[in-house]
Formats: structure tokens, C-alpha cells, sequence
């Protein structure tokens, strides 16, 4: 699980590096896997 998730925060990372950036240090993998940002983060999509 853990090299799935981190090939994808690097192909993500060819396209949007700030994002990749954060996915990086917000998401821990092992037993189990998390997203846990530092910061409260509000999500916008391109779709409003």
C-alpha cells in the first residue's frame, strides 16, 4: 500500500507540486493509512 500511494503523491507531483507537497507530509501509510494535515485544510475544485 505504502509504494502505491507514494507513486501516486508523485505523479501527482508532475502536475501540482504544492499538492503533492502537502499529500507528502499529511499522509502516513503502515497499519493503517491516514491523512492528518497540519493545518485545517478547505478543499475548492474546479466546479463551483
Amino acid at each position: 500500500m505504502t509504494r502505491t500511494v507514494r507513486d501516486a503523491i508523485e505523479r501527482i507531483g508532475r502536475d501540482c507540486p504544492r499538492l503533492a507537497e502537502h499529500l507528502s507530509s499529511s499522509v502516513a501509510t503502515g497499519t493503517w493509512c491516514t491523512y492528518s494535515p497540519s493545518a485545517p485544510v478547505t478543499w475548492r475544485t474546479g466546479e463551483r
